[in-house]
């Protein structure tokens, strides 16, 4: 089975635009949505979770997307009409896919 055959889900990766206000200040001006992004996307059990470091004990899902899609933690992900922010990226040891923790956004 390859990766393409586990990616069953489809995300969209979502960048900010940002703007200058009258202060000088950076500010976010809208998050734009990239194309459809093929993912596999499962729930953290209560057992994953006891094995997260301290900061990831609030992530809610996983997400697998192939290493070709450019992703950072300036990103959000949008799943099912949902916006989640992105709370760890990790590449596996094969340059082969990000796996990465995500949880809903307050």
């Amino acid at each position: 089975m390859s990766l393409s055959d586990l990616l069953t889900h489809s995300i969209n990766i979502l960048t900010k635009s940002t703007a200058t206000n009258e202060w000088g200040e950076e500010v976010v001006s809208a998050w734009t949505s990239s194309s459809s992004v093929d993912a596999r996307v499962y729930p953290i059990s209560d057992e994953m979770k006891l094995t997260l470091p301290g900061n990831f004990q609030d992530a809610e899902y996983k997400v697998i997307i192939p290493t070709s899609v450019s992703i950072s933690y300036s990103n959000r992900i949008r799943w099912d009409g949902v916006d989640w922010d992105i709370l760890e990226i990790k590449k596996d040891s094969r340059n082969h896919h990000y796996e990465i923790l995500i949880k809903r956004l307050s």
